[in-house]
């Protein structure tokens, strides 16, 4: 059985983490595979330097309609600084964030830098993965 660690979420705070809840939804044709794939994506998010899970619940997974299926988890976390916050955000895409703690965020103009040039070459990736989706359909027409 694994050791529980306790973690004194203030003193973590006042080093700069972020005490963060966050859902992460997933939908697919098989219902057990959707449970395996949201245990794992909590495992490797667990594994990241940036990020101690405090808590983590796993719905049960819901029927949307015949054959398809859909289903969250909850995770309560300390994530470290701004830049693990935007890494949560864009490498596990939740449904919902909610910053618990603190109220307010100071950011170095370095790390807001880094975060709005990871965000745009994201986004500059999708857009070009949509051209050439569109040139393919239009090519295939």
């Amino acid at each position: 059985m694994a050791k529980e660690v306790e973690i004194n979420i203030g003193e973590k705070v006042s080093q700069g983490w972020v005490h963060t809840r966050f859902t992460i939804e997933v939908q697919g044709n098989n219902a057990e595979h959707l449970e395996k794939s949201l245990d794992k994506l909590a495992e490797a998010l667990g594994k990241r330097k940036f990020v101690e899970i405090i808590d983590k619940k796993l719905d049960k997974t819901e029927t949307v309609e015949e054959g398809w299926f859909s289903n969250f988890i909850e995770i309560e976390a300390l994530v470290k600084g701004f830049d693990g916050m935007v890494e949560v955000a864009t490498q596990f895409s939740p449904s919902t964030l909610e910053v618990l703690a603190p109220k307010k965020v100071s950011i170095p103009a370095s790390e807001l830098q880094t975060a709005l040039i990871d965000i745009s070459s994201l986004v500059a990736t999708f857009a070009h993965a949509a051209y050439l989706a569109r040139k393919q359909l239009k090519k295939d027409a």
